[in-house]
């Protein structure tokens, strides 16, 4: 399963809530500039041309006009007066195409009063007109772009009844001061918005080590040490209920496995007294009865039964000692070659068909002889029960380093590696069916591991192939 990061999430999010109203104020920065530079194209449009508009002219007069703009624009400037009937009096600086596109005025009418004419460019004097007397109507100013091949103009078409003035000014000048106002922009987004995403992730780090604190706290707390509460000094107040909530459930976990604790306990020592009994019983009942009946042979069976439920409730007394803290093995020395030997014995007596081979070297521990020896017989045992029928055993001890290694290996059903754990715990079947008819109760495997770690070692699966199993115990040599 893909797992996802939720520091990553909440940088992520940090930093959309920081840029959005940053890019937006960028956007929105950009976009007035535009609407400014378009708005002063069209003021810089209707200022040069409306005067020239409000009294008439003569022909001769549009061409100096012209000049005196194109010293100004640079010849980034077109120019077409047209009379009442559409006929041309002067036409200058038209890219291709753009003529066409030109659109046409609406009839003039009175309209407010604008600023004083520029006596510098509407006087006689510079222009050979006449003084001004009572201004003509115009129309409305068209405005319009003009996509060429030569770039975007912006286009002013207004009229006095007398002449139709289109005038248009070249827009690249603007356009590249709004590509560079952009890259601008950009070079100054980019930075902020890395600030922007740094700042967030060490944020996002920095509310998430109470977090990782809280984890660490509850990965030192195991079963055994259920008692231990995490520490709320030094929490934030808005973590502090989390805290808490934890500690309240360990302490619903601490009872809940007491009692299980104590039941298991109870349960296997009351147990214990009239298995013995039964058990006698049995043993007394088998003796009188006729040799080779079928009531002997109820017997018997009904002993085997006792004998396993006697197994089960020692193992669950161990268990429910190693739970408790109580599993304090002897510490003196043990003859683990000797052990080995013993159980391999045990072993070839209860599968005759089976191979059973050891390779062991002597080797001395220090522990309790009794655990050690309930703990490799466990592991043989098992080594028999899940085996196929003509199949082979093999225990091998040896010296590594400071360690004891015994590994176990038998030819039955390879473990997958996602169950190597679960074999080692309390009552777990990986074959119900199959565990059935073999016996046990799922004990055995868990009782080695508490054995082996009240020792200081440990055991694990090492092997899970498909045609065989290894299975190594691990102790401090002694």
């Amino acid at each position: 399963m893909r797992v996802r990061s939720f520091r990553l999430r909440l940088a992520l999010l940090a930093v959309l809530a920081a840029a959005t109203p940053l890019v937006l104020f960028v956007a929105a920065s950009y976009g007035l500039l535009v609407h400014l530079a378009s708005s002063r194209v069209n003021h810089q449009l209707i200022d040069q041309l409306v005067p020239q508009l409000h009294h008439p002219r003569p022909p001769e007069h549009w061409e100096r006009f012209d000049g005196a703009v194109r010293l100004v624009e640079q010849d980034h400037v077109a120019l077409q007066i047209t009379d009442a009937v559409g006929r041309p009096l002067f036409s200058r600086g038209w890219p291709d195409g753009a003529l066409a596109q030109v659109p046409r005025p609406g009839p003039p009418e009175v309209l407010p009063a604008g600023p004083p004419p520029n006596r510098r460019a509407d006087g006689p004097r510079a222009l050979g007109g006449r003084p001004p007397g009572r201004p003509l109507p115009l129309s409305r100013p068209v405005f319009r772009i003009l996509q060429t091949p030569a770039g975007r103009w912006r286009c002013l078409v207004m009229s006095n009844g007398l002449v139709t003035a289109a005038m248009a000014l070249d827009l690249r000048r603007i356009d590249a001061e709004a590509a560079a106002g952009a890259r601008l922009f950009v070079l100054v987004l980019l930075p902020a918005l890395a600030v922007v995403a740094v700042g967030s992730w060490l944020v996002a780090g920095s509310a998430l080590r109470p977090v990782r604190r809280l984890a660490q706290q509850i990965e030192a707390i195991t079963a055994h040490s259920l008692d231990q509460r995490l520490a709320t000094s030094g929490v934030d107040s808005e973590l502090v209920v989390l805290w808490q909530h934890f500690n309240a459930l360990l302490d619903r976990l601490h009872g809940s496995f007491a009692q299980a604790r104590r039941f298991s306990a109870d349960a296997a020592h009351e147990l214990q007294t009239p298995l013995t009994v039964l058990q006698g019983s049995l043993e007394q009942a088998l003796q009188a009865a006729p040799d080779e009946s079928a009531e002997q042979q109820r017997y018997a069976d009904l002993l085997d039964e006792v004998q396993r439920l006697r197994s089960i409730v020692r193992k669950l007394l161990l268990l429910s000692r190693a739970d408790a803290g109580q599993l304090n093995p002897a510490r003196e020395p043990v003859d683990l070659q000797a052990v080995v030997r013993a159980a391999a014995e045990d072993a070839s007596l209860l599968a005759d068909d089976l191979r059973i081979s050891v390779e062991a070297a002597p080797l001395q521990v220090l522990g309790d002889p009794d655990l050690l020896r309930q703990a490799v017989a466990n592991l043989t045992s098992n080594a028999v029960k899940y085996n196929r029928r003509g199949g082979q055993v093999e225990l091998v001890l040896r010296p590594m380093d400071q360690e004891a290694w015994l590994e176990v290996t038998n030819t039955g059903p390879g473990i997958p590696g996602d169950r190597q754990e679960q074999v080692f715990e309390r009552f777990w079947r990986a074959d119900p069916a199959r565990s059935r008819q073999v016996g046990g109760a799922g004990l055995g495997l868990a009782l080695v591991r508490e054995i082996a770690r009240a020792h200081g070692g440990d055991v694990r699966v090492v092997s899970g192939h498909p045609q065989h199993t290894t299975f190594r115990l691990t102790l401090p040599r002694g």
